[in-house]
């Protein structure tokens, strides 16, 4: 401690903070700064609770951003874990003797080229007219098929011979 006389005054002269109260402070700080985590880390998890966001803009824009982030991420990580896991049971199936039986069907399903992209799109799209036209001619009545190729019922003529279009 120095003494007076040298350069000191008795205003300027504090005596050092005893353990305790250095003790005192350092728990309000850390227990204010734990519940500052927990607050910002239950903002993280869920920032449209009301009751855990956090006073500055800067940290409730950085939290949100980072939420948004790893909920991406998640996602993205699950879409790449479906197409692993697709793709071993794709590789599983083809080692089989069923593999080797239906290895045909894969020209249809991946086409190598886009003349056979081409090809396949339209042998589908005649199909898919066929099975519609004759769906509608085993239904029965009279039926037309619309400008976006779906088929509705006609309505019957009525006792005049008129119809409804």
């Amino acid at each position: 401690m120095p003494l007076l006389g040298q350069g000191h005054t008795p205003a300027t002269v504090h005596a050092e903070p005893s353990h305790q109260e250095i003790q005192r402070t350092v728990d309000r700080s850390s227990s204010t700064a734990l519940a500052t985590a927990k607050r910002n880390i239950s903002f993280l998890i869920s920032p449209g609770d009301a009751r855990n966001v956090p006073g500055k803009f800067r940290t409730r824009a950085f939290l949100k951003a980072c939420h948004y982030l790893g909920v991406f991420l998640f996602w993205r990580l699950v879409r790449y874990a479906k197409y692993a896991a697709m793709g071993a049971i794709v590789a599983g199936i083809s080692a089989t003797a069923f593999g080797s039986v239906v290895s045909g069907a894969a020209f249809f399903v991946a086409p190598p080229t886009f003349a056979a992209s081409t090809g396949v799109g339209v042998l589908w799209m005649i199909g898919k007219w066929g099975f519609r036209k004759a769906a509608a001619r085993t239904r029965g009545g009279h039926q037309q098929e619309t400008q976006t190729g779906h088929v509705v019922p006609v309505p019957e003529p009525t006792f005049l011979g008129d119809t409804f279009e």
